[in-house]
């Protein structure tokens, strides 16, 4: 038996999902709304929020290992988690950025979409931002050692921001 859950949200509230209310919860929003959500790792949710270029949607999730912020992750068994670009079975499992770095087993806010701002960021504006080694995001279109997949995340707005998009993966394979 498939269960959905839909919740409506206002602005400033969090939602707490319990373990086992899968397999998916969809948290509604209205446009720029920052509603958190808090979930076990084995609950996916969607979260559909409507607007503009900079309009955010983000979620708390329990860190599957130490990470550090501003790195792509994807959802696994332990919590978010980096993706490993040579393994193909991540490819398109890319869920988000780390707003922020947290430890192992600790809360940590993924930004799925919208505009991420870091000072200490130097991007090229216009380019898009790709999913790099261990999450690092990088504007390097060549592929490196033993990568199985690339994938856009997103494009520079300035040096210091880039407009959360998530494409489709594209596989890479040998010729």
């Amino acid at each position: 038996m498939t269960t959905s859950v839909s919740i409506s949200a206002a602005p400033g509230l969090i939602v707490s999902v319990p373990a086992g209310i899968g397999p998916q919860v969809v948290v509604s929003t209205p446009a720029g709304a920052g509603v958190d959500v808090v979930t076990p790792p084995t609950s996916p949710i969607s979260l559909s929020i409507g607007g503009a270029l900079g309009e955010t949607a983000s979620m708390r999730y329990a860190a599957g290992g130490d990470l550090s912020g501003h790195r792509a992750v994807r959802l696994s068994a332990l919590g978010v988690v980096y993706p490993d670009i040579t393994l193909p079975q991540h490819a398109g499992t890319v869920i988000g950025v780390t707003a922020g770095a947290a430890a192992s087993g600790r809360a940590v806010v993924v930004q799925h979409s919208g505009l991420l701002v870091e000072p200490s960021w130097a991007w090229t504006p216009d380019v898009p931002v790709y999913v790099g080694p261990a999450g690092v995001l990088t504007q390097s279109f060549a592929l490196g050692p033993g990568q199985r997949w690339l994938q856009i995340l997103g494009w520079a707005i300035s040096p210091t921001s880039i407009n959360i998009d998530i494409s489709n993966a594209f596989i890479v394979t040998d010729v």
